[in-house]
């Protein structure tokens, strides 16, 4: 006999109350859910957004071990700093939480999410913009980036090293423990640092918790024009695999891939668009990365990718020059012509075959 799951719906309705404006009513999520179930979550604007908090957290007290399934429909989102975590100082949730979190955003544009603490967590068709001072993805098992766009994001505050920072979790006093991360048919276009040094993407570990990423990987997947030191900065990463990506970088410091601390780096079909003369890659107590035939790094005259290339495992043969980018137009541009099918046509971003004449055209100047 097959034991149905019961579905724990959760619907958020905004009522209008007359002139005395808004209230909020919410079908409360049961404090004692069995643990396998599953609950499901409908947001329609903001004020939804902040609400999620409170569930989650009922659920997280309750040992709830299910899915947290998350819809957001087209409607208002004002800027608000909405969140899944606990207090910091919390006594009655010592233990991490459990839930697989999926966030469908249906290509909707959502405010910045502060932090998002999960066992796994799922981000797809999401488009995410606005001013930030660090998103905090904290994860147990698995993290997974599909067909989202994360897009002007504008830094705020001088403390924080990243837009967003990938934290792994594990349990203090335990074996290192592993969390994978995808991220895939993916968009990072204009977003801003402040006048602080930061990355776009930090991957990084709680040392108390000895976690390590035992899988990233990258695919299909476009960094542009962001205005950060470096595009992507990893530590503690067992595997990392770059593949179909592009990046193109036009911020005039740092280079665009930082490795410390990792094993196995392999970059295949990919592109590295550097403008300045830093090195592309920045490698520290780290394996060489291994480049395929079809990658390439597009390096400006007099850049240290040219006269270190030996010594961070780059063939001659793997550094272009800026005439090369035409011939290439056709590698990429199959796999980038529609990113995101889901999401609105007017949140749509360029083709790849407008990116590359954007390049192509600053490169002739």
């Amino acid at each position: 006999m097959f034991h149905k799951s019961i579905l724990l719906i959760v619907s958020l309705t905004l009522l209008a109350c007359g002139s005395k404006g808004n209230d909020h009513t919410i079908k409360k999520i049961s404090t004692t859910p069995p643990t396998k179930e599953d609950a499901m979550i409908t947001i329609r604007n903001s004020d939804d957004l902040l609400q999620l908090r409170q569930q989650y957290l009922t659920l997280w007290k309750s040992g709830f071990s299910g899915t947290m399934d998350i819809t957001i429909e087209a409607g208002d989102y004002p800027e608000v700093g909405w969140s899944l975590e606990k207090r910091e100082d919390s006594l009655t949730m010592s233990e991490a939480s459990q839930i697989k979190v999926i966030v469908n955003g249906n290509g909707n544009k959502v405010p910045l999410p502060r932090s998002l603490r999960a066992h796994s967590l799922t981000l797809k068709n999401v488009i995410v913009s606005g001013y930030h001072s660090e998103i905090r993805l904290e994860i147990s098992s698995e993290l997974v980036l599909s067909s989202c766009l994360f897009v002007d994001g504008r830094g705020t505050s001088k403390d924080n090293s990243a837009y967003i920072r990938i934290i792994g979790l594990g349990k203090k006093g335990e074996k290192p423990h592993p969390v994978n991360v995808s991220i895939a048919d993916s968009w990072f276009v204009r977003n801003f640092q402040t006048d602080q040094d930061m990355s776009t993407i930090a991957f990084d570990s709680d040392l108390d918790s000895r976690a390590y990423f035992d899988n990233v990987v990258i695919d299909q997947t476009v960094f542009w024009g962001n205005a950060f030191n470096r595009e992507i900065d990893v530590q503690y990463a067992k595997n990392l695999s770059l593949k179909n990506s592009i990046f193109y970088k036009t911020w005039a410091q740092g280079g665009i891939i930082g490795i410390k601390q990792s094993g196995q780096v392999k970059i295949e079909n990919s592109i590295f668009v550097n403008n300045e003369l830093a090195p592309t890659f920045t490698i520290e107590n780290s394996p060489l990365p291994e480049f395929d035939a079809k990658s390439y790094i597009f390096a400006a005259k007099g850049s240290e990718d040219i006269s270190l290339s030996s010594t961070i495992g780059i063939a001659p043969s793997n550094i272009k020059s800026a005439s090369d980018l035409v011939s290439l137009q056709a590698q990429f541009a199959g796999l980038f012509a529609n990113p995101m099918e889901n999401i609105p046509e007017s949140n749509k971003q360029s083709s790849i075959q407008e990116l590359f004449a954007t390049v192509i055209a600053g490169y002739s100047k």
